[in-house]
């Protein structure tokens, strides 16, 4: 998804990046070659001298509080999504993760390492205790009040946003999620019926057979 002043020449392929959201106040110098970021997304007040070089960050979402001394350095996070009132002391450290954003690609034996992780979210509340391994998730989205014991295996998701009409049996309450994302290998079994998702956001090489009608998503 580019903003209308990301120029076309920005190459983006998909082995390099499942995807790019710009705002629109992201300077064009912010150099993102396939090489450095999988995924970038601005809020319009990140400042442009926060450097995001491939040694910091394979994707930053930063919203307009997060305060730029906030280092986020790879051996932290692939990539680092701070809501404003993250504490800079969080230390963003794999045990901490709420929410992990790993790209299509991610190897299964990854096992979350720090060096591993293609993207992390966090939310303030984030329960240390709160296990998240590659093998639960391709891609995991949480809200402040996920509970440990959700279990989300490769199979149900790639990537998981819940909005409030999620049927609990998904095992993933209004509690614990907003929307639903799934990467490109999200398997056609899973349903993701109308009363699950308010917004759906798929890649290309999703297969038609996932159905995603209007009603579903925005």
């Amino acid at each position: 998804v580019y903003t209308p002043h990301v120029r076309q020449k920005h190459k983006d392929s998909q082995s390099t990046c499942g995807c790019l959201v710009y705002t629109p106040h992201v300077r064009q110098k912010h150099k993102d070659s396939q090489s450095t970021c999988g995924c970038l997304v601005y809020t319009p007040h990140v400042r442009q001298e926060h450097k995001d070089s491939q040694s910091t960050c394979g994707c930053l979402v930063y919203t307009p509080h997060v305060r730029q001394e906030h280092k986020d350095s790879q051996s932290t996070c692939g990539c680092l999504v701070n809501t404003s009132h993250v504490r800079q002391e969080h230390k963003d450290s794999q045990s901490t993760c709420g929410c992990l954003v790993y790209t299509s690609h991610v190897r299964q034996e990854h096992k979350d390492s720090q060096s591993t992780c293609g993207c992390l979210v966090y939310t303030s509340h984030v329960r240390q205790e709160h296990k998240d391994s590659q093998s639960t998730c391709g891609c995991l989205v949480y809200t402040s009040h996920v509970r440990q014991e959700h279990k989300d295996s490769q199979s149900t998701c790639g990537c998981l946003v819940n909005t409030s009409h999620v049927r609990q049996e998904h095992k993933d309450s209004q509690s614990t999620c907003g929307c639903l994302v799934y990467t490109s290998h999200v398997r056609q079994e899973h349903k993701d019926s109308q009363s699950t998702c308010g917004c759906l956001v798929y890649t290309s090489h999703v297969r038609q057979e996932h159905k995603d009608s209007q009603s579903t998503c925005n």
